[in-house]
């Protein structure tokens, strides 16, 4: 028989031994027919078409012959193979049936646990460990997802033929913008115009809502793709894959995060990036698609030299040639680069007709190109290299403001424009180097489109639609670049839906702007006209084209600078990625605001009497600071307990509370309960140990008492109010069941590191004092104005002349310091504690509430941030009045009898006895 043929092999019975009495029994693969009868040797069946040979077990015969066997029917002629070929038959289906099969198969994989037995096998060769790059949890599965996912699972099953222990777990991108894109699709218009809003608008809704919907749509779109993954047949720890929405392993990116830090590979700097207005977010460079049939205008503009090293001093008009494609972005240029291992030199260009002539600085090898482009020649007075030109500073030709010229990298080329490279404040130089050169010239960021309003367009706000923001252009009809800037801004506006362009004529009628308009297919932007002296005086010089971003409410929006917690290890263990906008249920965690002094004012700082080592301090006599020791005096002679206070007709009055009034007092009896630990903690761990003046550390072990009685009385009202005990428990713990106790206590804490300076943490803490109280306090007379629950009003006149008195404790010693904070830095303590407590007072107040409203409570907080300031010795900020009558004199004379309710105890004791001296003259005038 030939070698390349199959065969099976089945038992001979004879040459004449019929097969009525044989069988065929399936034995892997081939099909054997053996005898029923007995007899020796074997039937050989082809695997291909069937056809038996016999051979005889005989040692005579080996050779095999074709048995060609046919029944002769009656009536039939004599066929040679119809009925000898004798096939097989099985039960395997003629098709494949993938859809039916493949399932059955990956069952069997699964129900057998194939993976997870191969795991436990024994490796000759060790392990093999895949890593997965995620994909994006956003839509179905395509091509490119099969073409990865098979491609790897080939490469594992390889290996896992070949003795090695493979470890495959897959995973998703749960976070960003592709998925919040896919969410946002999902919604309806009014839901996205909801979700989506800038702030400020009255359908604000928090970003944490979205955020919650793409989570959602990213878990579900993960048992989606996953079931896909599987059905391709892919083998890997289906059950247990990694989600970047997981809080263990948001918690295992930040610890890496920490050993980068502590390994000095993250530092901490100003770098401009692409912004989205639409999706509020910060793009990468490969986020962004650029039309491909697009062409940018180019320029050519020079800027006006003011400062010159001494080997150009003799170019008194020399001026910088800048080459740009966007033309719009001149008013808001930050810096020009130029490549310090290129040469440049100062060519002079005339200009016969005009009879005038002018001093470029451009790079040596494109004179000629740019002879070319004025028509005009260009004579080469001076050659050098461009590290020469360090030093150089320039004016813009629209703000005025003085520029220093940066140095660049090998990104600035001689293949086209002047080797000079422009950027404005929102653009991104590509090289480190000119990043940290341009560091002090860029603008911050604006996160939700508010900018300062420019009074000049103001009456723009007209034109504004609800819930929209201007983006205001200037023009005019006699501007070359102006029609090129119009029609860049023609084109963004259809797809920038969130905002309306409005382009302004500047020193032109309406007329000639709609003309101007009608002229370059503007249709798209509206169009206002406004003359020279009402465009906003920063761009100085009216026609050239730039934008301005306005608020939608047409108010002066402000920058704020927040600081959010970083080291949440321990929360995103617990909450994940949510716990960056709501507290944790076990732990607060604030990352130290960063100081704004030098090392060497640290170090400085440390000859203070207050701070340096004092070896009197264990003995309080004699007194050295009679003024300190006045303080602890009067803190003594204050003195009161929680029993003193008479609740007995609170829980009437309570009763007879709105839901609005009470959700107010919930919240400000939630913060008091909370922050008393945290000065607390501040007090004992801190300035109790740093003050080396026995009188302070006095005055620090009174207040220590006092806080404690504080916080004591606190729970004790919450216990006297509150009856359902989940709600009670909640209060309890604010720090971590509401956001916004939570965002008031996490300012106060990120300023108990000692990596800020003591003068900065002291004004801090006097800003705890008297600013993150403030609206509290406000808050409870505003109920005794009403003549609402005394036992409350009563101890909050206790707890507020406390307060004040800590307040002016922390500025009497700030005046003591030697070496004051600069007026900025203060300035930028006050101004977040003014900002944090304002939105705390808002957020409690979910309504206006009679008498008392955002409006006012937001005066009210700038009126005392302002009192605080003169009090440190610095000059306001707000210059904003008392709105509210019954807040004009707080203070321990205008608490009516207030010796007389304690009937006399001070009077016994005699604390603020003695003859003669100033301290008899015992007053406490503190207002709040």
């Amino acid at each position: 028989m030939e070698s390349n043929v199959g065969w099976a092999v089945a038992p001979v019975v004879s040459a004449r031994a019929s097969f009525a009495g044989s069988s065929w029994h399936r034995v892997g693969d081939p099909f054997v027919r053996r005898s029923s009868t007995g007899g020796s040797g074997y039937y050989v069946a082809c695997a291909f078409c069937g056809a038996l040979a016999g051979t005889s077990r005989s040692r005579s015969s080996r050779a095999a012959s074709v048995l060609r066997l046919a029944k002769k029917k009656s009536g039939e002629k004599d066929t040679v193979y119809k009925d000898t070929v004798l096939l097989p038959t099985t039960t395997f289906s003629q098709r494949a049936n993938a859809k039916k099969r493949e399932p059955e198969l990956q069952e069997f994989w699964k129900k057998q646990e194939i993976y997870q037995k191969l795991q436990e096998m024994d490796h000759e060769n060790g392990s093999f460990v895949l890593h997965d790059g995620p994909p994006y949890a956003n839509g179905s599965l395509h091509m490119g997802h099969a073409l990865n996912k098979i491609l790897k699972d080939i490469i594992n099953k390889f290996k896992s033929a070949t003795g090695h222990k493979i470890k495959f777990i897959p995973g998703w991108d749960c976070h960003g913008l592709p998925i919040e894109l896919k969410v946002l699709q999902t919604l309806k218009s009014k839901e996205k115009k909801d979700l989506t809003p800038l702030k400020g608008t009255s359908t604000t809704i928090p970003p944490m809502e979205l955020r919650q919907q793409a989570a959602k749509f990213a878990q579900e779109t993960v048992q989606e793709q996953r079931s896909s993954f599987e059905r391709y047949g892919v083998w890997g720890d289906f059950d247990e894959p990694y989600l970047t929405l997981l809080p263990k392993y948001e918690a295992a990116q930040l610890r890496i995060f920490e050993e980068m830090v502590r390994g000095g590979h993250i530092y901490r700097g100003r770098k401009p990036v692409y912004w989205s207005p639409s999706t509020r977010t910060a793009l990468a460079e490969a986020e962004l698609e650029y039309p491909e049939d697009h062409v940018s205008p180019s320029i050519y503009a020079v800027f006006k030299c003011t400062e010159l090293p001494a080997d150009l001093a003799d170019f008194e008009d020399l001026e910088l040639a800048v080459w740009t494609t966007t033309p719009w972005t001149i008013p808001a240029n930050r810096a020009v680069a130029v490549n310090p291992e290129l040469e440049y030199c100062v060519v002079k260009a005339e200009w016969p007709d005009a009879g005038r002539a002018r001093h470029l600085v451009v790079a040596r090898g494109l004179v000629e190109k740019l002879q070319e482009v004025l028509g005009l020649p260009l004579k080469v007075e001076k050659e050098f290299a461009g590290g020469k030109l360090e030093g150089v500073k320039y004016e813009h030709p629209i703000s005025g403001k003085e520029t220093p010229l940066v140095m660049g990298g090998d990104y600035i080329t001689t293949e086209s424009g002047t080797g000079l490279a422009g950027f404005p404040a929102n653009r991104e130089p590509s090289p480190d180097r000119t990043l940290s050169a341009m560091a002090h010239l860029i603008s911050k960021a604006a996160p939700d489109m508010e900018l300062e309003l420019a009074e000049g367009a103001r009456q723009l706000l007209s034109l504004r639609k609800p819930g929209q923001a201007l983006v205001v252009d200037f023009f005019a009809p006699w501007c070359k670049a102006c029609p090129k800037a119009a029609q860049h801004l023609e084109e963004l506006a259809a797809t920038w839906e969130d905002c309306q362009f409005v382009l302004i004529c500047v020193d032109g009628t309406l007329a000639e702007a709609q003309h101007f308009a009608e002229e370059h297919g503007i249709s798209r932007c509206l169009v206002a006209a406004v003359v020279d002296e009402d465009a906003p005086q920063e761009y100085g010089v009216s026609g050239l084209p730039h934008h301005v971003l306005i608020a939608p409410d047409g108010t002066v929006a402000r920058n704020y600078e927040i600081t959010l917690p970083q080291d949440l290890e321990e929360v995103l263990a617990e909450r994940g990625s949510e716990a960056k906008d709501q507290p944790a249920t076990d732990m607060l965690a604030a990352v130290p605001h960063k100081s704004r002094v030098s090392d060497q004012y640290k170090e400085l700082e440390k000859t203070d009497a207050l701070l340096k080592p004092n070896p009197r301090r264990w003995v309080m006599f004699p007194l050295q600071y009679p003024e300190v020791w006045e303080m602890y005096k009067k803190h003594e002679a204050s003195f009161w307990t929680a029993e003193e206070i008479d609740l007995a007709q609170d829980n009437k009055d309570w009763a007879g509370l709105n839901e609005s009034e009470q959700h107010f007092v919930k919240h400000v009896l939630a913060f008091f309960a909370a922050s008393d630990g945290i000065v607390l903690e501040n007090l004992s761990q801190q300035f109790s140990s740093e003050v080396q003046i026995p009188e302070a550390r006095a005055f620090y072990g009174f207040q220590i008492a006092m806080e404690n009685i504080h916080s004591e009385t606190y729970s004790l009202l919450i216990e006297q109010y509150i009856k359902d005990p989940a709600e009670k428990e909640k209060l309890f713990d604010a720090i971590h069941t509401m956001p916004a106790v939570w965002e008031k206590a996490s300012w106060a804490i990120q300023w108990m590191n000692r990596e800020s300076s003591f003068a900065e943490r002291l004004v801090a803490f006097a800003c705890v004092e008297g600013i993150l109280f403030s609206g509290s306090f406000c808050a409870i007379f505003w109920l005794k104005k009403r003549g609402l629950m005394p036992g409350l009003t009563f101890s909050n006149e206790l707890i507020s002349r406390d307060e004040g008195l800590h307040a002016d404790f922390a500025c009497l010693l700030y005046g003591m310091l030697q070496h004051k904070l600069p007026e900025d830095i203060v300035h930028e303590i006050v101004r977040g504690a003014v900002e944090v407590e304002r939105k705390f007072i808002c957020g409690a107040l979910s309504c206006d509430l009679i008498g008392m409203n955002k409006e006012l409570m937001t005066q009210y907080i700038e009126f005392v941030a302002d009192r605080l300031l003169s009090a440190l010795g610095h000059s306001k900020l707000f210059m904003a009045s008392n709105p509210f009558d019954w807040m004009e004199l707080i203070s321990l004379q205008g608490k009516t009898n207030f010796f007389e309710k304690r009937v006399g105890e001070y009077q016994k004791a005699g604390v603020m006895g003695g003859e003669g001296g100033p301290l008899n003259a015992f007053a406490l005038d503190a207002d709040f």
